[in-house]
């Protein structure tokens, strides 16, 4: 028997005896990313246990002893020795709109849990923030007015 004859053959055999070939080309259905469903008003939505970013921090409001909001977190500086020690905070205005950053000192915030979000709470008042110099930021480096 000559190579083609054998090629048909073993062929014939495989067509014969129900194999099955696979269609490769189709790629398996991606699942579309989660929605996200944070919203960074009041309180961030974190994990249970665990470490929080950045991410999840900038935007939540940072609240007064009478659970008024006073401020809303706007950036995270990190010093010269490597620790994060300042926040920038946004102060006054309407929704967002119109307020003035200042910086404050990172101890002077404290965060904590409550079930799967982060909220924040400070013992200075909204006065006492307002008073505080105004910082800009240019090209990402933030500095006093």
């Amino acid at each position: 028997m000559n190579r083609v004859s054998l090629l048909l053959a073993s062929g014939a055999m495989l067509l014969a005896s129900g194999v099955v070939w696979a269609d490769d080309t189709t790629t398996p259905a991606v699942p579309a990313p989660p929605l996200d469903t944070t919203t960074q008003t009041s309180a961030a939505q974190v994990p249970a246990a665990g470490e929080v970013g950045v991410k999840q921090l900038v935007g939540i409001d940072i609240r007064n002893a009478n659970d008024e909001k006073v401020a809303e977190i706007k950036d995270v500086l990190i010093g010269n020795d490597n620790t994060v020690d300042t926040a920038i905070v946004t102060v006054g205005g309407v929704m967002g709109l119109a307020g003035r950053n200042v910086a404050i000192a990172w101890n002077q915030i404290q965060f904590f849990r409550d079930a799967d979000t982060i909220k924040a709470k400070t013992s200075l008042t909204e006065d006492q923030l307002k008073a505080l110099p105004e910082y800009t930021s240019d090209g990402g480096v933030w500095h006093t007015k």
